[in-house]
């Protein structure tokens, strides 16, 4: 491998952005099926955990474990949210109460150009229950938010919802309809001042 490719990590920079924004569509999702959070949630889970619990999940299953279990995945869901907005809200603070996640180790993470890159992360599934996996969903996000600019995370002014802004700009909205709901009340706010302000002029 030449030098400059060797050096060459933007690209799983970017993977760990886009896979947080997953992560962020995925807990703040509404209406959803307990299908359609199960898939989600692995979808997202197996394309960020280190080869090496890729390996323990393969081997789970060759064991004819279960990985698709019962949950209440719409608790689950609950938990990932409260769990990623309540370490958010301590973050400009002097100090923060570690939440429970399993020990972290460095491994090795395959981006989406099918490179291995170091992955310093949670490092064990402790169990196939679910407060094991919630605690290692938390932990990996946060792993990925790691190192990354205060500015990449945006909360949106209208819903609040955090979202990733993958762009310089600050955004404000986390999507067009939010965008759009701000432009409505604004525009309805200089509406309403227009008028009262046409009404002391007619009163005068």
């Amino acid at each position: 491998m030449q030098r400059g490719q060797l050096f060459r990590t933007p690209q799983a920079q970017q993977a760990r952005l886009r896979h947080t924004r997953d992560f962020l569509d995925l807990i703040y999702a509404s209406g959803r099926s307990a299908v359609w959070l199960q898939g989600a949630f692995w979808d997202w889970l197996l394309k960020v955990i280190p080869q090496s619990q890729i390996e323990f999940l393969r081997k789970a299953r060759s064991q004819n474990v279960q990985l698709f279990p019962d949950w209440d995945w719409s608790d689950i869901q609950n938990r990932l949210k409260g769990g990623f907005e309540d370490e958010l809200s301590t973050v400009d603070q002097m100090y923060t109460k570690a939440p429970e996640r399993p020990g972290q180790r460095l491994n090795t993470w395959t981006g989406p150009d099918a490179k291995r890159y170091l992955h310093y992360g949670p490092a064990e599934w402790d169990s196939l229950d679910e407060g094991g996996v919630v605690g290692l969903a938390l932990g990996q996000v946060f792993t990925d938010l790691h190192g990354l600019a205060v500015e990449v995370l945006g909360r949106c002014e209208v819903c609040r919802r955090y979202f990733i802004r993958l762009r310089g700009t600050r955004k404000k909205y986390c999507s067009s309809r939010c965008t759009w709901r701000a432009f409505t009340k604004a525009k309805k706010v200089q509406q309403r001042r227009a008028k009262s302000k046409r009404a002391r002029v007619a009163v005068s």
